[in-house]
């Protein structure tokens, strides 16, 4: 298929956000930003070798076309991976065929200009699955048809120990919360091991809704940080301007009632040994005119 879709009522109803190409033209994978999720990359099969990335800013209202780097022999199957912490930095490998040395490329500018970071250690192996570790500068783990490797500041080097002889590893997950990497592969089954390395968290938040016509409405935010909760954590939340009710603001997951009409802001700072960080983001709740209607119970509403 060569189009794009969108739900916002957890896929009940589906929006069309664009139509890239023909119908012989399918979109392979795209990749949202975890920092700003207006961010949006999408791989396109063109051709039987060739393939181009698209690139929109602003949530997928516009996107514009980048050319991936020249060299790989074939760019038919690709894996995205984006950096947690910027969106314009962007990880690209080549699966199809050989591709020796012209593996894997970084991108920090979206698209416009590329580096080559393929090592000989990959040669004669398929990319599979790539995962760029939140905290990090650039840690990245790689899935191949053999194994496992990571790549950081101190070069390439392979991380399997534990696992099978030969892993022919199918995709990669991480679970922040226990600081771990799941990875699940053809006809081994899933595993999972600890990050070779833990890094200072990174502060997000989430919310069962982000508008209501209400003002009695309750509101569940939860903790969407990339943080081991193995480790002593502090959450400390922030609404702005002081809602009626907020059931505990050093929970990791507090329930709010706003009691008013506006725009609130929300802000998150989450403290472990490793180091701290906040999430603040500007009218993030916003309660539209308050047609709530009369309570059945007076008092009992909370």
């Amino acid at each position: 298929d060569n189009n794009l879709w969108k739900s916002e009522d957890n896929g009940n109803t589906f929006d069309l956000i664009n139509s890239f190409g023909n119908d012989d033209e399918p979109v392979m994978q795209f990749e949202i930003s975890r920092l700003d999720n207006d961010v949006i990359y999408l791989y396109q099969r063109t051709s039987f070798f060739g393939a181009v990335l698209w690139v929109s800013r602003d949530g997928g209202v516009s996107w514009i076309e980048k050319d991936f780097p020249d060299g790989p022999s074939s760019m038919r199957a690709g894996v995205l991976t984006i950096h947690a912490s910027d969106p314009a930095t962007l990880w690209v490998a080549f699966a199809h065929q050989n591709n020796d040395g012209q593996k894997i490329f970084k991108t920090t500018d979206y698209g416009n200009s590329w580096v080559n970071i393929s090592d000989e250690i990959l040669d004669g192996e398929t990319i599979h699955c790539m995962f760029h570790q939140a905290g990090s500068e650039q840690d990245l783990y790689v899935g191949t048809d053999y194994s496992m490797y990571l790549v950081n500041e101190e070069g390439w080097a392979r991380c399997d120990e534990g696992l099978p002889a030969r892993l022919n590893t199918n995709r990669m997950q991480p679970f922040y919360k226990d600081g771990k990497l799941r990875v699940a592969s053809y006809g081994n089954g899933i595993w999972e091991t600890s990050f070779l390395k833990e890094y200072a968290p990174m502060a997000q938040a989430t919310v069962d809704k982000l508008s209501s016509n209400c003002s009695r409405d309750t509101f569940y935010f939860d903790d969407y940080s990339v943080v081991n909760h193995d480790e002593n954590i502090d959450w400390e939340w922030e609404i702005v301007p002081d809602p009626i009710f907020i059931s505990d603001p050093t929970a990791r997951n507090p329930k709010v009632v706003f009691g008013s009409t506006g725009n609130y802001t929300v802000a998150l700072t989450v403290t472990n040994n490793m180091g701290s960080d906040t999430f603040r983001k500007e009218d993030m709740i916003q309660i539209l005119e308050d047609e709530c209607m009369p309570d059945v119970f007076p008092d009992q509403s909370m």
